[in-house]
């Protein structure tokens, strides 16, 4: 029976570095690449690795978001407004076909309709860069460990546990108290509300059930990543360090660990 260290080192290895890293892990530290399926690979090489040499390989190959591009993008003044407009990715073409049919019958301007894009595009700079804020804040100060993998499951292992981050504003039906108040609550709400489906897929391919870790990060005031990101980054930074032990709920028969910050 495989310890939680050896387990998280096989988890690491087979959802947060792709082969090629793997394989450079391996000649670092000496290992014997096994033959065997991606999966039998990572837990022979977990055997042998100890997780301190694998979060220090992953630092050191670690892609550091550009804070400082960020910070001085976020406080420029050039991305007020943002907003999906209820255009989020996953229906943004039928919400536009919305939209451009209204400009088709007079109820708002082309011009209107072109400040939309806008807006959408301040956005998605905003939601990526509060995602590389987050994670460079969680490494750097927190001492998470990142992925190496380009669209890893989980962007983060953080007190011992991967979870994949969620970034967002109070959702309607909340307010910063009721999240404080409830955080599991709203972690279940979340979770079945948006990933349901998802989980029972992941749950399925993944290499064990972390993969449907989440750790929920909620901006009572979303506009402060604007005005002032170095103290959402701070608070972040307190909120983070004062985390124990994850909640667990049970979601489409898939176990999940949470953690919720509010700032």
């Amino acid at each position: 029976m495989p310890s939680k260290d050896e387990e998280l080192v096989g988890y690491i290895l087979c959802e947060m570095l792709n082969a090629e890293q793997t394989a450079a892990f391996c000649r670092q530290e000496g290992i014997k690449v096994p033959s065997g399926s991606r999966s039998s690979q990572c837990r022979v090489v977990a055997a042998q690795t100890k997780l301190a040499a694998l979060h220090a390989f992953c630092i050191a190959n670690w892609e550091r978001p550009s804070a400082a591009i960020h910070i001085e993008n976020l406080k420029s003044g050039k991305l007020n407004g943002f907003s999906w407009h209820n255009l989020a990715p996953s229906r943004l073409h039928l919400g536009l076909q919305g939209h451009v049919r209204r400009v088709a019958t007079g109820q708002i301007s082309l011009d209107a309709f072109l400040a939309l894009g806008a807006d959408v595009i301040h956005k998605e700079y905003v939601m990526v860069a509060v995602a590389d804020l987050t994670e460079l804040t969680l490494v750097e100060r927190c001492g998470a460990t990142p992925p190496l993998r380009a669209r890893s499951v989980s962007d983060v292992v953080l007190g011992g546990y991967p979870f994949d981050v969620k970034n967002g504003s109070i959702p309607n039906g909340w307010t910063a108290a009721s999240i404080r108040n409830d955080p599991k609550a709203f972690a279940a709400a979340m979770i079945a509300g948006a990933d349901s489906e998802r989980l029972r897929k992941e749950a399925n391919k993944a290499f064990n059930a972390w993969a449907n870790n989440r750790l929920f990060v909620n901006t009572e005031h979303e506009e402060r990543w604007l005005d002032e990101p170095e103290a959402c980054m701070n608070d972040l930074a307190a909120a983070a360090s004062k985390l124990t032990t994850p909640f667990r709920l049970t979601v489409a028969d898939a176990e999940v660990l949470t953690h919720v910050i509010v700032i």
